[in-house]
C-alpha cells in the first residue's frame, strides 16, 4: 500500500478528530490543523513517510522521506504563530507516527529526510507515546513515536516541552 498526501493527512487527522477545530486541505503538505488543547492551537505539520531501513552504529534507523517534491529552507522554519511548525511521520510497516523535535529540525533543507531508530517505533506499542533524547554530534533532539490512537496526547506533549524550551531560552 502506498500512502499519499491525502491519505497520510486523512489518518492523521481522523485519530484526532474529537480535537480538531478545522483544517486546512488534505491534499496539500503541510497541512495546517486548529486543535483544542483546550485553547485552540494551530499547527502547520509538515508530512513525512518511512522508506528503507539502513544500519548505523547505534541500530537501525527507519529514514521517512518528504512527501512533496519542493521543499525550501524557509518552509520549516520554526514558528510559533501564526501556525506551531511541527515535523510530523509515519511509519507504515509499524502504523505508528513519528514527531520530530522542531526546534532541531528547522534547517533540514531541500532534500529533507529524517530518520528514526527502530526502537523507538517498536517502542511506541508499549506505551501511550515514546520519547527518546537523541544525539547528533552537537545536536540534541528529543523524538516521539506513537500509535495513532495516542498521536494527540504526543503532539500535546510535544508542543508543551518546545514551549518550556522558548521559555528557557533555548
Amino acid at each position: 500500500m502506498k500512502l499519499t498526501t491525502f491519505s497520510l493527512a486523512n489518518h492523521l487527522i481522523s485519530n484526532m478528530r474529537d480535537y480538531v477545530k478545522e483544517h486546512s486541505s488534505l491534499s496539500t503538505n503541510p497541512i495546517d490543523i486548529a486543535l483544542s488543547f483546550p485553547e485552540i492551537i494551530r499547527f502547520r505539520f509538515h508530512l513525512f513517510l518511512s522508506g528503507e531501513s539502513t544500519e548505523s552504529l547505534d541500530g537501525n534507523k527507519i529514514n521517512l522521506a518528504y512527501l512533496e517534491k519542493d521543499l525550501k529552507r524557509s518552509d520549516l522554519s520554526i514558528r510559533i504563530e501564526p501556525n506551531f511548525t511541527m515535523p510530523i511521520g509515519y511509519v507504515l510497516s509499524e502504523n505508528v507516527f513519528v514527531i520530530w523535535d522542531a526546534i532541531a529540525n528547522s534547517d533540514i533543507g531541500v532534500y529533507a529526510k529524517l530518520s528514526v531508530d527502530t526502537q523507538s517505533v517498536i517502542a511506541a506499542h508499549f506505551s501511550k507515546y515514546h520519547v527518546r533524547d537523541v544525539k547528533y554530534g552537537d545536536r540534541k533532539e528529543a523524538v516521539m513515536t506513537a500509535k495513532p490512537t495516542y498521536i494527540y496526547q504526543a503532539i500535546k506533549n510535544c508542543y508543551e516541552l518546545t514551549i518550556r524550551g522558548f521559555a528557557r531560552g533555548i
